[in-house]
């Protein structure tokens, strides 16, 4: 009878800390999604002034750091009826540029 309490309190315990490390870990996913959010478009996938901010800055120091040149090409799109087929179009290119390999 003893061992029986026993083995439910420990059952009771377990159930708890897992409900509690579920919950966390649930709330750290929807944490990196918001903050994903924050920095991203959510139509083209590109990122929006904060993003970008946030990716050049850590773009300068690891040029400056590891003393890389770094290039910068911004471009303007002023034809606003025409920018989400403007920007799906040039976002594969965009990427490519972003992820290549470190000569």
């Amino acid at each position: 009878k003893n061992n029986e309490a026993y083995d439910k309190e420990k059952m009771e315990l377990l159930s708890t800390v897992s409900n509690i490390l579920s919950m966390s870990l649930k709330n750290a996913q929807e944490y990196h999604k918001l903050k994903e959010m924050a920095v991203k478009d959510s139509l083209t996938g590109i990122l929006n002034r904060k993003g970008f901010r946030g990716f050049i800055k850590k773009e300068f120091h690891s040029a400056k750091r590891y003393h890389r040149p770094l290039s910068l090409i911004m471009i303007d799109i002023d034809i606003i009826s025409k920018r989400s087929m403007i920007l799906s179009g040039i976002r594969p290119a965009m990427l490519y540029c972003v992820n290549l390999p470190n000569a």
